[in-house]
């Protein structure tokens, strides 16, 4: 399902850049960003509220060329 959104995204919706962000342990949830395709773009200092202060994230991102070229791969 989430490979029909990227999809979507790039030849419908007309995104060059898909971002996504996690925790900074959030395991699970960054390998299937890379599984996907995503790169690691870095990380977004106290970027989000949480409880009484801020956290760090991780930011990734997916740009429609790196989709192209990992599409063409697979079919």
């Amino acid at each position: 399902i989430l490979e029909s959104i990227i999809q979507f995204s790039y030849e419908i919706a007309g995104f060059n850049r898909i971002e996504a962000l996690t925790n900074l342990d959030a395991a699970p949830s960054m390998n299937l960003l890379i599984k996907l395709g995503f790169k690691q773009d870095g990380i977004l200092r106290g970027y989000t509220s949480f409880q009484e202060g801020y956290i760090d994230q991780r930011c990734f991102s997916l740009l429609k060329s790196d989709w192209q070229k990992k599409s063409a791969v697979i079919y």
